[in-house]
């Protein structure tokens, strides 16, 4: 089980306001958008590729099947092109 602690910042009230329109169109509490910055910024210190927001926010969306399988028949079919 995971404790929650409270956070306050300091910001921009212009900026807050932004904030809160773009959470509330995508369904999100600003409390959730800024645990989920908090998350990438300290995993990409540990993590070789960084991707955008909108890339980060789709990875894992759609299983990646036979990816592998096409990727290898792509590679054969480069191997033996090449290679007569």
């Amino acid at each position: 089980m995971f404790m929650h602690s409270k956070l306050t910042l300091r910001l921009k009230s212009e900026v807050i306001e932004r904030a809160k329109r773009y959470a509330q169109l995508h369904d999100r509490s600003l409390s959730q958008m800024v645990e989920g910055y908090f998350e990438r910024l300290s995993s990409q210190s540990s993590s070789k590729t960084t991707y955008g927001p909108i890339t980060d926010q789709l990875l894992g969306v759609v299983k990646a099947t036979g990816m592998k399988n096409e990727r290898d028949e792509y590679r054969q079919y480069i191997v033996k092109k090449y290679t007569r």
